[in-house]
């Protein structure tokens, strides 16, 4: 592609690069011996490009910093000259129609039509009538990172990247042999009216609450590219209700891929060493109830729930961080001795009001005097009579029992200690 490049003449000797360790951009590429133009960096998609190594997938930006003005300039990427677009938002390799050609930006992806994800890439630039010789650099392209490395590259991803790594999800997708991850992007995460809570005591696995649960549910322990995707069910790695079994996602490949039929694949196949990531512009709400409870100190006394408000917390009443009913329901506290003893409807400590279907945050639930310290666990209790009412005491069990993950009741216990005097 011929432009012509208006440029003020530049002193080589003022060429600089940025150091190793900080921002990417402006890093001068190696150049042949004697005179010959300099191709500068200038930006990585994935902020971790080098000047001769990338790591796929990856779209960079390249200029060219001539020696005198009014020259003829002819970029090539391995032996073709990219079209002319409008940039951003152009999806192949192109030169940029801004600023007389002076830029090239090369998407490195083996669905480029000119570039590769997997080779070595010659970026020529060249210019008639001169005597200088043509600049060809060599960029070797690699898909070099893991799925949760693939995250954590690209700014689209910053929100799903710290819950990865606040869960340690990040290391269950790293050595995972083989694993497909469908990423929400950052409007996902921002249009959740309430985000998943991740409240876990320090004797806890760091990926046993609500926030990690969410995020397994959008892992499938299978690499399977767009041509893969079917039709149909796939397991993922949050266990299902009953034992052995697994949480399922349903994918519609019939159109656009669809997820759950609420969320849908923008992005696909961005390859990695272990699998696969395909962006989603949704978050996907697992079927199994999660529940955050963490030790504390019973609450004696009423509070205002909000100034002003005129509702108060009862007297004697704990908080349950997060409460995740797929289909409403109660919170229920149960003394763990009792229940670990069999005695389910006599281990019963506290009942919450009704609650709603969804992520709830801070379920303040009452409990009977607390004169000692104990163990107490906050159990998902479902309302399958749909009357809002708590009936599995009076039901002898029977009706609104405890929402179940690999065939267990979904609980967790804390520490619970009397007020303070």
């Amino acid at each position: 592609m011929n432009v012509q490049l208006r440029t003020p003449l530049l002193l080589l000797l003022a060429v600089a690069f940025v150091a190793a360790g900080c921002d990417q951009s402006e890093q001068r590429l190696d150049f042949e011996t004697g005179d010959s133009y300099i191709t500068t960096q200038v930006s990585s998609a994935g902020g971790d490009a080098t000047k001769s190594e990338v790591v796929t997938p990856d779209t960079v930006t390249y200029r060219v910093q001539g020696y005198t003005v009014d020259k003829t300039y002819t970029w090539t990427v391995n032996g073709t000259e990219p079209p002319v677009a409008a940039h951003p938002g152009a999806t192949e390799t192109h030169v940029w129609e801004s600023r007389n050609g002076e830029f090239v930006t090369v998407i490195y992806s083996d669905a480029d039509p000119i570039a590769t994800g997997s080779a070595l890439n010659a970026i020529s630039m060249d210019a008639t009538g001169d005597d200088i010789n043509a600049n060809v650099d060599s960029i070797t392209a690699s898909v070099s990172a893991n799925v949760a490395e693939q995250v954590n590259r690209f700014g689209v991803f910053a929100t799903l990247s710290g819950a990865v790594g606040a869960t340690d999800v990040d290391s269950l997708l790293t050595d995972a042999p083989d694993a497909t991850l469908f990423a929400p992007d950052n409007n996902a995460f921002d249009a959740l009216d309430t985000a998943p809570t991740n409240a876990v005591d320090a004797d806890e696995p760091v990926d046993s609450g609500m926030l990690a649960d969410f995020l397994k549910y959008h892992a499938l322990g299978t690499s399977a590219e767009a041509a893969d995707l079917a039709s149909q069910t796939y397991e993922t790695l949050l266990p299902g209700e009953t034992a052995g079994s697994q949480a399922t996602i349903t994918v519609d490949a019939s159109g656009p891929v669809t997820i759950n039929g609420n969320a849908t694949v923008t992005q696909t196949d961005v390859m990695s060493t272990n699998g696969v990531l395909h962006k989603i512009d949704g978050v996907l709400v697992p079927p199994i109830a999660s529940i955050d409870f963490t030790d504390q100190t019973v609450m004696d006394d009423s509070v205002e729930t909000a100034p002003g408000s005129g509702i108060y917390t009862p007297a004697d009443s704990v908080t349950v961080q997060g409460a995740f009913l797929p289909e409403g329901g109660f919170v229920v506290l149960h003394d763990s001795t009792q229940l670990a003893a069999g005695n389910t409807l006599g281990s019963i400590v506290g009942v919450s009001d009704y609650v709603e279907a969804g992520i709830s945050t801070d379920v303040t639930v009452p409990i009977d005097n607390v004169s000692s310290t104990a163990v107490v666990g906050a159990m998902a209790h479902q309302d399958t009579n749909d009357n809002q009412q708590y009936d599995f005491q009076i039901s002898g069990g029977t009706a609104d029992g405890p929402y179940t993950r690999d065939g267990a009741a979904v609980i967790d216990n804390a520490e619970i200690a009397p007020p303070a005097n």
